[in-house]
């Protein structure tokens, strides 16, 4: 579905995709002027797909509902420089690549709830200063959300299944 919202004066585009996707779902989708949000939320994509996220400069909301997700899609992610939002929950991640993230300088909520990571690999989440918003998997440590608490204390860092 492709819905238009009004933003201030002007207005954008919203791509929302409920349904199992593609790779190929992606394809069109850098030629959509004011592309604003993105959201793919049944999985059936992987790295390959978000590699054809390109020439978006108007988009700030990223949602990828995805098993085929790894450190790999983080490389073109962080070159949507205006995204304000992303969420990854059920990729598979490290912290190799989740430190790709400090490179959005406009981030400001982080969901990675149901993604997969463990403590070692949340430290490179301590290097994101922009973060509001932090959302993590139940599966990290007291002591590693309270390390996170005291490195980002501008944000709310909580964790949810």
């Amino acid at each position: 579905m492709i819905g238009r919202k009004e933003e201030g004066s002007g207005w954008e585009v919203w791509f929302d995709w409920q349904g199992k996707a593609t790779n190929e779902s992606f394809v069109r989708l850098h030629d959509v002027p004011k592309l604003g949000a993105i959201r793919f939320l049944g999985g059936g994509f992987d790295d390959r797909g978000v590699a054809k996220l390109k020439n978006l400069p108007d988009l700030h909301l990223l949602v990828l509902f995805s098993e085929g997700l790894t450190d790999k899609c983080l490389e073109s992610i962080v070159q949507l420089k205006g995204l304000k939002k992303l969420d990854l929950s059920y990729a598979r991640l490290t912290g190799r690549g989740l430190k790709k993230l400090k490179e959005l300088p406009k981030l400001e909520r982080l969901y990675l709830y149901n993604a997969r990571f463990e403590d070692r690999d949340a430290e490179a989440l301590t290097a994101i200063k922009s973060l509001t918003i932090l959302d993590l998997p139940m599966n990290l440590s007291s002591r590693m959300i309270d390390r996170l608490r005291k490195a980002l204390p501008r944000t709310q860092v909580q964790q949810r299944k």
